[in-house]
């Protein structure tokens, strides 16, 4: 089953850079100067010179300090290393002219930054589980579909071993691949009145205190109160994308990585922002990734295009 790593929009870094041109005799100097300023460090991805066709500017501080230093180094009597630079300078009889830059947009970053990938979440070893765990989520939806309940499952599991389901009173062994077989029968043969849109369009917080990936971490941690600490270490498998109530009880939960199917229209949590897994200051944060069940193309397929909204209807 084709997986893909979800990962939040990245904004450009627009930290602010101060700089000055320098003759090439003086570079070595300058640097020696601000090496042991603590407010002079830079990120281990960011240059301390900078060599164009027409000079050498070397970075004095970035972010937070640029504005405070720039304003110590305009002063007649600077102190600390805004001294120190002065008199550097002065020595030197050159005329100081600090310029400002935006780090990552005309201030180079010394090495690439790697972008993360599927393989750092999922290992090659892993893959035939994962599939298998989602496949299993789309055997329970659509039984319980077929039963003409909502269209919705989500289990927990580590590896192959599923420690609970949510969606159908299927367990998640073989009468799970049995009841797929017949809901996938079943589906094929129904007109399109009888199958519901019930993609949870949660709309307010109490309309979402049923979904069932939240049902499934509260069984889940029940279930494994008496062997870790809620479900740390664990996965979560689900129809649709948690919408953002869900994402939080996610990350309360401490679990692992989470695998869904349908990206949800509205109100998704993961998928268009991640803004609940990219939170700042968090001190757990949980992997993303989304599936495509290729095995299920035909029912599948015709599934989606009841439960999805169109452009047209959207209209």
């Amino acid at each position: 089953m084709p997986l893909r790593l979800v990962l939040p929009p990245q904004a450009p870094e627009t930290r602010p850079v101060l700089c000055v041109a320098v003759p090439p005799r003086m570079v070595g100097a300058l640097i020696d100067t601000l090496r042991f300023v603590p407010e002079c460090a830079l990120p281990p991805l960011c240059g301390r010179v900078y060599k164009t066709s027409e000079k050498i500017l070397v970075c004095l501080c970035i972010g937070e300090h640029v504005t405070r230093i720039s304003q110590e180094l305009e002063k007649l009597e600077p102190t600390g290393v805004a001294a120190a630079i002065s008199t550097l300078f002065r020595t030197n009889d050159l005329v100081f002219e600090p310029e400002r830059r935006n780090l990552g947009a005309d201030w180079p970053i010394a090495r690439p930054i790697r972008e993360p990938t599927l393989s750092d979440f999922v290992f090659e070893g892993e893959h035939k589980s994962v599939a298998t765990n989602l496949a299993r989520v789309v055997g329970l939806a659509l039984h319980a579909l077929a039963a003409g309940k909502e269209f919705t499952a989500s289990l927990i599991a580590r590896g192959s071993t599923v420690l609970t389901t949510v969606g159908g009173k299927v367990c998640p062994t073989k009468l799970c691949v049995d009841a797929c077989k017949r809901a996938k029968d079943l589906v094929a043969e129904w007109p399109e009145m009888k199958i519901r849109n019930t993609s949870e369009p949660s709309g307010t917080i109490l309309d979402s205190l049923d979904h069932s990936v939240k049902a499934c971490i509260a069984e889940g941690v029940s279930l494994a109160s008496e062997t870790q600490y809620l479900l740390t270490g664990l996965d979560v498998y689900t129809l649709w994308e948690p919408c953002i109530f869900c994402a939080m009880c996610l990350l309360h939960a401490r679990v692992k990585r989470v695998f869904y199917l349908i990206q949800r229209p509205a109100n998704g949590g993961l998928n268009e922002t991640l803004m609940v897994p990219r939170i700042e200051g968090l001190n757990h944060r949980y992997s993303v990734m989304q599936g495509f069940p290729d095995e299920f193309a035909e029912p599948w397929s015709r599934v989606m295009e009841l439960v999805t909204p169109s452009d047209d209807k959207k209209g």
